[in-house]
């Protein structure tokens, strides 16, 4: 009964192993054949591509230039260089155009879409004025769709020159230009329609301020090159950036009002936690705007705390040194006075700085 069992077994484990066989080796052979064809027909794309990709299209209305949309993708991590004047980040630049040329019947080919190298299929070859790096133009994948619309992505490493003024530091706000053209083709060939778009996720102590814009500008003096300028706006980001220049100054506003309301008894010791604070406070700030061309409001304010500091101290020990009489208690109670006087119109200059930074 058991070797009867065994040979059932058998028996059915070779009838299962021989119907999956059956229906797979179809199936196989159909995958193998509309892989093949796909292959096939993507091979006749490229040698009919690789026929016109030296001449550009013509435009789909017959009349005027083509038109070239071009997508700007910047990536929101900026590189300042405040020596050079110049910032370096990284773009993904999109084109699409219509190649009329390259339109296919897609009800009777194996695809509606073909997935090719920039080298098969005529592009307007673009050029950056401030490119640092690019990806092998050779091998960039290129989009066609039966439609005759192509679509082609690089990543570029940009280097842009910036009019950097640090008048508002760490508010401030700097205005970067860069261009890119068409190496062969002038405006009455193609025309650029370009658009912005910044990463939505920031990574950088620069923001991208929405006021970016491209433009496309014939240039007439270098054979009316159809050109884009693309101009930027970058902002130092106060939540990762003003918090470092703040803190100090913040603590050395509130040890000038503990000064001020303190005792005689504890002054002395505020005074010298006060310039010690101040003058960190300027080495930092000085260190952080030494490329400025201006000298920006916040270094003035950090000068005005330094000096206040300064005049405290000297008050301080000049009254700590008098010995003990009538006079000397007069005059102690006179400097007293005086440095109130002093420290709450530095205040009030403090504040004066502040509003009309």
């Amino acid at each position: 009964m058991q070797s009867a069992a065994v040979i059932k077994i058998i028996i059915i484990l070779i009838l299962v192993v021989f119907v999956d066989q059956c229906f797979a080796e179809p199936l196989i052979n159909k995958n193998y054949t509309v892989a093949a064809k796909i292959a096939k027909f993507q091979a006749e794309f490229n040698f009919k591509a690789a026929n016109v990709r030296f001449t550009p299209p013509p435009n789909r209305d017959a009349e005027g230039p083509l038109s070239v949309h071009a997508y700007l993708y910047i990536l929101d991590r900026f590189i300042i260089d405040t020596y050079e004047h110049s910032v370096t980040f990284s773009m993904v630049l999109c084109t699409q155009w219509v190649d009329k040329r390259l339109v296919w019947e897609h009800e009777s080919a194996p695809t509606s879409i073909v997935y090719t190298f920039w080298v098969y299929v005529w592009s307007p070859r673009i050029r950056f004025s401030n490119t640092i790096n690019a990806e092998s133009t050779v091998y960039v994948p290129v989009h066609v769709d039966s439609d005759g619309i192509v679509m082609r992505c690089q990543v570029y490493d940009i280097i842009a020159p910036c009019s950097f003024d640090l008048s508002a530091f760490p508010n401030d706000v700097h205005n970067c230009s860069l261009s890119f053209s068409s190496i062969n083709y002038g405006s009455h060939d193609i025309i650029f329609e370009p658009w912005i778009t910044e990463s939505e996720i920031s990574s950088s102590e620069w923001k991208l301020l929405p006021s970016a814009r491209a433009l496309n500008v014939p240039q007439p003096s270098t054979g009316n090159i159809s050109t884009v300028v693309v101009d930027l706006q970058i902002r130092r980001q106060p939540h990762l950036y003003g918090f470092r220049v703040y803190l100090a100054m913040r603590t050395s506003h509130l040890l000038l009002a503990l000064t001020i309301l303190a005792p005689e008894s504890c002054r002395i010791s505020l005074t010298y936690m006060l310039l010690l604070t101040t003058c960190l406070q300027h080495g930092f700030l000085a260190t952080m705007t030494r490329s400025s061309t201006e000298t920006p409001r916040i270094l003035w304010q950090s000068s005005a705390s330094v000096f206040l500091s300064l005049v405290t101290v000297c008050s301080s020990l000049l009254r700590s040194s008098f010995r003990p009489s009538k006079l000397i208690n007069t005059l102690k109670r006179t400097l007293s006075v005086l440095e109130r006087c002093i420290l709450l119109s530095g205040v009030g200059l403090l504040v004066v700085i502040l509003l009309f930074q």
